[in-house]
């Protein structure tokens, strides 16, 4: 679960005549692969990992995957800054304003443009006001189960 922001070169697609295996973004593979080769702040890992509290860990292996090495998190012990490009598009899940403005200067250069799980257009890190995985008050975000609304 999450919320996922995407670089595309198709923001609208065509639901009713394509189905979930037809879609593609527009971005190919190779291209995103030398843009990754071309931009000294991003790293081809061809993988994502992330470990849970207990030591659990979930691993994702594809040759789409690429970290963000300049990201404040890169660094920071709290995780790396994944882009996963599949289906002709590049997305990142949750990302914050740091990491949009990241997507909004590698859309241009690709010729696209970022958009939400709902559809709307980034053209600015504030367009849609705070992300929202981004807690800018000062305090911890709160730790309950996804499904806990309470």
């Amino acid at each position: 679960m999450g919320y996922d922001l995407r670089i595309t070169r198709n923001p609208e697609p065509d639901w009713d005549n394509l189905g979930p295996d037809d879609f593609d973004g527009g971005i190919f593979a190779e291209e995103w692969s030398d843009y990754v080769s071309n931009d000294p702040s991003l790293r081809a890992d061809g993988f994502a990992e992330a470990h849970g509290p207990n030591g659990e860990s979930l691993r994702v292996i594809d040759d789409g995957i690429a970290v963000w090495t300049e990201h404040p998190t890169a660094t920071s012990g709290t995780g790396l800054a994944w882009m996963h490009h599949r289906n002709g598009e590049i997305f990142v899940k949750q990302p914050d304003q740091e990491f949009l403005a990241k997507m909004l200067a590698i859309a241009s250069d690709l010729d696209a443009v970022v958009v939400g799980d709902d559809g709307e257009k980034y053209t600015s890190p504030d367009s849609h006001g705070i992300l929202p995985a981004v807690c800018r008050s000062g305090t911890p975000p709160i730790t309950k189960p996804w499904w806990r609304f309470w």
